[in-house]
């Protein structure tokens, strides 16, 4: 018979028949330790994929962001410019 783990919400999310057997041997308090154990570590697992993902999301945002940042730096660097040179300019027809 094959082990049904489920997850905090109640889904199963893992069917393992070869660990089955070995559950079986167990007492029923270690066997329903044992399989809550199990269900906590997959949703540990499933915390850190999505901690993983939010960091990726994070660090792309971040790069995004220090982009603007340089493009902003750069167009008030270009305004100050042309405006240097719009007032040398209006000094040589003065």
């Amino acid at each position: 018979m094959p082990l049904n783990i489920f997850d905090h919400t109640g889904s199963r999310v893992r069917t393992d028949e070869a660990f089955a057997a070995e559950l079986a041997a167990l007492p029923e308090a270690e066997r329903e330790d044992t399989a809550e154990f199990i269900a906590r570590n997959l949703d540990v697992e499933e915390i850190e994929a999505e901690l993983t993902a939010a960091k990726s999301g994070l660090a792309h945002l971040r790069h995004a962001e220090d982009r603007a940042r340089i493009a902003l730096a750069n167009s008030k660097v270009d305004a100050i410019d042309s405006l240097r040179r719009y007032i040398a300019a209006s000094r040589q027809v003065d």
